[in-house]
């Protein structure tokens, strides 16, 4: 078995997504997904997912929805959100629900330091 983190990334930005593989590079093993619809795909085939990354808006769908589909399939996985528009109330009380607080939120443009701390804080699994 391997020790290299398994890390879904659910962001139709391309950009984004290769921003993030740049930044994660080596100790990881990631699966990008440009929509709802390949995240869930993506999940249900992974053996394991450590940490899921994901905008809130996808062009076929809902973040949120992602998210509640990785807590069914991989309860153990935690989330990182990425998002470039303020989190709507509506999306706050949704995350909250799942557990998640402001702090697993980051805005894009993110800073590089910060997005490495969030993820490695997760995989390692602290809280604060």
């Amino acid at each position: 078995m391997t020790s290299s983190r398994r890390v879904l990334i659910a962001e139709d930005e391309k950009a984004i997504q290769q921003l993030c593989r740049r930044i994660l590079g080596k100790g990881y093993v990631l699966i990008c997904a440009g929509g709802v619809g390949a995240a869930s795909s993506a999940m249900r085939k992974a053996d394991r997912l450590d940490l899921l990354i994901t905008d809130l808006r996808l062009p076929d769908g809902d973040g949120v929805d992602v998210i509640k589909e990785c807590k069914e399939v991989h309860p153990a996985a935690r989330v990182l959100v990425i998002t470039g528009s303020p989190t709507p109330d509506s999306h706050m009380g949704a995350l909250l629900d799942l557990g998640l607080s402001e702090e697993d939120i980051l805005s894009k443009p993110f800073d590089v330091t910060d997005f490495e701390r969030a993820v490695q804080k997760r995989v390692d699994g602290s809280r604060s």
